[in-house]
């Protein structure tokens, strides 16, 4: 299979699967798909962002190597909101090395505050910082201050993250 060629043959649900079945959990075909994600691009980007979605939710350990990337890829904020949407959808189900997770949690107070960006980077956001001040005992504070500034002037779909958020902090 030609990845770019089968990529932009749309953005189907079914084009995304058969691409996440070839690459399965082939390093070589991951990295073929990343450089295409990491790319300069926008429209395959985008298209990868999709199959870097299921590949993260089926073979994670493929990410290990490139987290470097996908954080600096969240960063990014010329790149097209499905790119920064599956960067940090990607960071929510990894454990972020402590090299990394300033970095991310930048990127992530950045979105969450910003009424402008997409409700669901908002919300996946939200989980990655929850998930930093696990470890991080110093970011709680921080994050329980953010999201009681923004909860007034949130949307149902994120005021119910940030309740689900809240009650966790406040629980560790």
């Amino acid at each position: 299979m030609e990845l770019i060629p089968t990529l932009l043959k749309g953005n189907s649900r079914a084009n995304r699967d058969r691409i996440a079945r070839w690459i399965g959990s082939d390093r070589k075909r991951f990295a073929e798909l990343m450089s295409v994600y990491l790319g300069t691009e926008r429209r395959e980007a985008q298209l990868a962002s999709g199959v870097l979605t299921i590949i993260t939710d089926k073979h994670p350990e493929l990410l290990t190597p490139w987290l470097p990337k996908i954080v600096q890829s969240v960063t990014n904020t010329e790149a097209h909101d499905a790119v920064r949407r599956a960067a940090v959808r990607t960071l929510m189900f990894i454990d972020i090395p402590r090299s990394l997770a300033g970095k991310a949690a930048n990127a992530c107070f950045a979105y969450l505050a910003d009424i402008s960006q997409p409700i669901a980077i908002r919300a996946f956001s939200m989980i990655v910082l929850k998930n930093i001040a696990r470890k991080e005992p110093a970011f709680r504070n921080e994050l329980r201050l953010t999201i009681e500034v923004i909860l007034p002037y949130s949307t149902a779909a994120l005021k119910s993250c940030a309740r689900r958020t809240l009650k966790e902090l406040s629980a560790s």
